[in-house]
């Protein structure tokens, strides 16, 4: 595995992003809860309140509507999916980690994922987070596929030996 002793700091600074988005999601979620169980549309004006959002402006005003056309049971539904996306995001971060082989399928995969929409997104319009966003999510895969091919070229090598 000498070809990969580089590799381990790339595919924990990984695991550090994919934790941090699973943490995130997890406080995001419990706010969707909260919401959920209280007066709805009173949560979402405190919260503009506190952003110095004016409610009468446009893209507050959007906000908004769009969360006032939630009721509570979308609300716990959506909080639910976020936070079953938070613990596999924390499960990748800690197969990352601890460099498990599923964990960089899983994440290999989740990146690849989106490649395809931000290629669409960047044919409508490009603009420069379009392009970082695109270039990071490629670079992702490429490091994880290798490191995946690399450790299976090995893998191979060692059962060779073997017999």
């Amino acid at each position: 595995m000498a070809a990969l002793k580089g590799s381990t700091a790339g595919l924990r600074a990984i695991a550090v992003f994919e934790a941090t988005k699973g943490l995130l999601v997890i406080i995001a979620g419990t706010g969707l809860f909260r919401l959920a169980g209280g007066d709805v549309q009173g949560s979402i004006h405190e919260l503009l309140s506190a952003f110095h959002l004016n409610p009468a402006r446009h893209h507050p005003n959007i906000f908004l509507d769009a969360l006032t056309h939630l009721n509570r049971a979308n609300l716990r539904a959506i909080a639910a999916s976020a936070l079953i996306y938070a613990v596999l995001k924390l499960i990748e971060a800690y197969g990352l980690w601890r460099e498990r082989m599923w964990a960089q399928w899983l994440a290999a995969a989740s990146v690849s994922l989106f490649i395809p929409i931000e290629i669409y997104e960047l044919s409508e319009h490009v603009t420069m987070a379009r392009l970082v966003i695109f270039a990071a999510n490629v670079t992702l895969a490429v490091f994880l596929l290798y490191r995946i091919i690399v450790q299976s070229y090995q893998a191979h090598i060692e059962r060779m030996k073997g017999r």
